[in-house]
């Protein structure tokens, strides 16, 4: 005997692989169909648990075991662990639908306000809560005028009420911010940051304060539709009321994306740095050449990096510009 495998037995733990594979992926598309019955169980208010099903369900498949030669023991134990995990996913979904729905008594602080990112998520969460207050150094229609950093006595005191802070600010400030709503959160509330770099608001956050913590990136701009749009989620502190929030996320047709706040960072130094980078290259080189040639000479790519550079130019160039010197990874 050899220490290495020869082909043949390699060969057959291919097939197990592939085999182990397509198990994975029945498993989690058996799982979505969970998720879709305890939707429809909370609409129909009908209990999760289900003892006639679950006997049924053993019996069943302890039966189909022994007709293709399976030892039906194994099978009811290997199915006990399903259903097991089955009834959780049902009952993850029904608690946070009763908490969605006492959502709405949550008191919500959007700091940020009136600009794009803070009218977004303004409008997202407005139908969802009770009451809804937002602050902007700069005023607003629907805000009041405050500065994080050097709070008023009523924003501390709206700060403590909230159930929910939505921190819409630029990097730095939300950053120098963390202190301030580190004292005065109160520990079931939620705080969700919008900062386009996530490792620095990581480290601001951590070993501070008690409250729930999610970090979200809406991947397009803001003035556009959020539907069918992609936004970013890290998890930095999750419970309950975080479920809630990606739940309106996705009720407005949100597509989430769960990430850490390393593949955040390291996806968005690829995704928007570069691309960033690459438009600025190709208007520089635009500008240093005349007029009629880089005008009447065009390709379809030439016209899409034009298209794209002049909205990335004609927007919030500061915004561009943190993605590209406050990434760690750019």
């Amino acid at each position: 005997m050899t220490g290495e495998p020869d082909a043949k037995l390699l060969a057959l733990r291919a097939k197990l692989d592939k085999l182990d594979s397509e198990i994975l992926t029945l498993l989690a598309q058996r799982f979505q169909v969970i998720e879709d019955v305890a939707r429809y169980k909370r609409t129909a208010n009908v209990a999760v648990m289900q003892t006639a099903r679950v006997v049924a369900v053993l019996l069943t498949r302890s039966e189909h075991a022994r007709q293709l030669g399976l030892n039906p023991a194994f099978i009811t134990r290997l199915w006990e662990i399903i259903i097991a995990e089955s009834c959780q996913i049902e009952q993850n979904i029904v608690e946070i639908a009763g908490c969605s729905g006492a959502a709405t008594s949550w008191r919500s602080v959007v700091l940020g306000a009136s600009g794009g990112v803070g009218r977004l998520l303004s409008q997202l969460i407005n139908p969802h809560v009770k009451a809804l207050k937002g602050f902007d150094l700069r005023g607003g229609e629907n805000s009041v005028v405050a500065d994080v950093l050097s709070p008023s006595d009523e924003l501390r005191q709206y700060l403590a009420q909230a159930d929910l802070i939505v921190i819409a600010l630029p990097d730095k400030v939300a950053c120098q911010a963390v202190k301030l709503l580190s004292e005065t959160a109160a520990p079931d509330s939620l705080v969700v940051d919008t900062c386009l770099v996530k490792t620095p608001m990581a480290e601001a956050w951590k070993d501070r304060g008690q409250c729930e913590i999610l970090l979200i990136n809406p991947l397009f701009g803001p003035d556009l539709d959020i539907y069918q749009k992609l936004v970013a989620s890290v998890r930095l502190r999750a419970g309950l009321r975080t479920e809630v929030f990606e739940e309106w996320l996705s009720i407005a047709g949100a597509k989430i994306l769960p990430m850490s706040v390393d593949q955040h960072d390291r996806a968005s130094a690829i995704h928007q740095a570069l691309v960033h980078a690459v438009l600025l290259v190709f208007s520089e080189v635009f500008s240093c050449n005349p007029h009629d040639v880089a005008t009447s000479f065009s390709t379809p790519s030439s016209a899409l990096l034009a298209s794209m550079a002049a909205r990335m130019l004609h927007g919030d160039f500061h915004m561009h510009w943190r993605i590209q010197s406050d990434n760690p990874w750019a």
